[in-house]
C-alpha cells in the first residue's frame, strides 16, 4: 500500500516547510500547510486500513488548526475527549499467554514511554491556558516537573523536557517571578549545551526494550527537523520572546548568547 508512504510525505511537509522555496505571495505556512493537509485527505477517503484513517483524521485535524480553523477541528474531532481503552494490555497479556515475556514487557515499555510523552506534552500545552491562575499554574509546573525528573526526562527526551520548561519560563516571566524564571533558563542552557548530535529517540536505562518500537514509528528514531534546526528554534525562543526582554543584561542571558555562538562555530 502507498498510503503509509503518502502520510509520512505530509509529516515531512509540515515538518520541513518553512525551508521550502517561496511558490507565491502567500506565506509558505499556508501553502505547503495545505497540501500536507490534502495528503492525508487523500488517505482518510482512499484507504480502508483503520489505523490509516485514524492517523490522517488526526494529522488533518494539526493542519487545520495550524491554518487556524478551530471550527472545523471541531466538527473532525468532536468536542469531547475520546474514551481510551488499552490495547497495548491486551498485546502484552496475549504475548504472555504464549510464554513471550520478552515482547510483553517491550510493549508496556513502549505504552507508558508513549504516555510520558504525551502526558509531557500535555503540561506544556496547559501551562499556557493558566495565566490568569498563579497557583494553578506553579501547581502544574511543580507536578509536570516531578513527573520529568521521575523518569529522568532530560536525558531521555531532551527536547519534550525543554520545551516544557520553556513553556514554564514564558509564563513565569508573565507573572514576574524573576528567580524561577532564572533557574530554568539556566537548566535549558545545562540540557542545550549537552544535547548529543544528530538528535535520535532512545531509551534507557528503565525504557531498555523500547528499540523496536522507536524503529517502526512513522519517521523512525530520527527526529522529524534536523537538529540544528531545532536548536536554532529553541535559542529563538529564549533569545527573541519579548516576554525575556527584562533578562537581556543579565549575566545568564549572556552566557546563552555565547552558547548559542559556540554551538553554531
Amino acid at each position: 500500500s502507498c498510503y503509509p508512504f503518502i502520510l509520512q510525505m505530509g509529516l515531512f511537509i509540515l515538518n520541513h516547510y518553512d525551508y521550502f522555496p517561496s511558490v507565491s505571495d502567500q506565506p509558505k505556512s499556508a501553502v505547503y500547510i495545505d497540501e500536507a493537509r490534502h495528503l492525508f485527505l487523500h488517505v482518510k477517503k482512499n484507504t480502508k486500513d483503520a489505523y490509516l484513517i485514524n492517523q490522517a483524521i488526526n494529522y488533518e485535524a494539526y493542519t487545520l488548526l495550524t491554518l487556524q480553523r478551530p471550527d472545523e477541528v471541531l466538527a473532525l474531532l468532536g468536542q469531547h475527549v475520546p474514551a481510551y481503552f488499552p490495547t497495548e494490555s491486551l498485546i502484552a497479556n496475549a504475548f504472555q499467554q504464549k510464554g513471550d515475556l520478552a515482547k510483553g514487557v517491550a510493549t508496556l515499555q513502549s505504552a507508558i514511554a508513549q504516555y510520558l510523552y504525551v502526558m509531557m506534552s500535555g503540561f506544556t500545552n496547559y501551562l499556557p491556558l493558566l495565566l490568569n491562575d498563579f497557583e494553578k499554574f506553579k501547581t502544574t509546573y511543580h507536578r509536570g516537573k516531578a513527573v520529568a525528573d521521575t523518569f529522568d526526562l532530560s536525558h531521555l527526551h531532551p527536547i519534550i523536557w525543554v520545551n516544557f520548561q520553556l513553556s514554564a519560563a514564558v509564563g513565569f516571566a508573565q507573572f514576574e517571578q524573576r528567580d524561577t524564571v532564572e533557574e530554568i533558563l539556566t537548566d535549558f542552557s545545562h540540557v542545550v549545551e549537552k544535547l548529543s548530535l544528530p538528535l535520535e529517540l532512545h531509551g534507557d536505562a528503565y525504557f531498555d526494550q523500547i528499540e523496536s518500537w522507536l524503529e517502526q514509528l512513522e519517521l523512525g528514531q530520527q527526529l522529524p527537523r534536523k537538529s540544528e534546526n531545532l536548536q536554532e528554534e529553541l535559542f529563538a525562543i529564549v533569545l527573541e520572546h519579548p516576554v525575556f526582554i527584562p533578562y537581556h543584561n543579565e549575566p545568564l542571558y549572556k552566557k546563552i548568547e555565547t552558547l548559542k555562538e559556540h554551538l553554531n562555530e
